[in-house]
């Protein structure tokens, strides 16, 4: 086969191969410090311009204080409302058993914060609940289009999660 015939099938824009490119399903012409996709096997892209949704899900270590706890809370919606974002959701799901030990804890009280904000508030966040010693773990989650909304309680306790190390401890006493 010709070269120039198979550039123009692998091509079909002008055969400008620093240009354009497939990737994804889709062509993407290249410039300088931007992509642009022109067309998909499934129609064009939509660059959507809804707020990105966030969980944020917090394991507070049962050691400290209430008032400590409450103002960790307190601080992280204060955060992202300072950055400019939005608290669609705070759930307090209690005092509930770890599936492991964390820091030789083996209850922890659980909060589910739903929220929008910039990315830049992510960093600021991670890194403030990093170095908080009534944090025992916190995760950060980008929530996807489709995916259900969340509980509106806490999800149920699992039957081999409670007392992590009870079976241990049973039977060495």
């Amino acid at each position: 086969m010709d070269a120039r015939v198979r550039q123009n099938l692998c091509d079909p824009y002008d055969g400008d191969r620093d240009r354009w490119r497939w990737h994804c399903g889709c062509y993407i012409r290249w410039s300088p410090g931007s992509w642009l996709a022109l067309e998909r096997n499934d129609g064009p892209l939509n660059m959507s311009n809804e707020p990105i949704l966030y969980d944020l899900v917090l394991l507070l270590s049962m050691k400290s204080e209430d008032e400590a706890r409450a103002k960790i809370v307190a601080d992280v919606e204060a955060a992202i409302t300072g950055a400019g974002g939005v608290v669609s959701r705070n759930q307090s799901w209690g005092q509930r058993p770890t599936t492991y030990r964390i820091n030789h804890q083996t209850e922890a009280e659980y909060h589910l914060l739903q929220f929008t904000g910039p990315t830049s508030l992510l960093e600021s966040l991670s890194h403030s609940l990093r170095i908080a010693d009534e944090v025992l773990r916190f995760r950060i989650i980008k929530v996807l289009r489709g995916t259900p909304e969340a509980p509106d309680g806490a999800p149920p306790v699992l039957a081999g999660t409670a007392g992590v190390g009870t079976a241990l401890d049973s039977e060495a006493a």
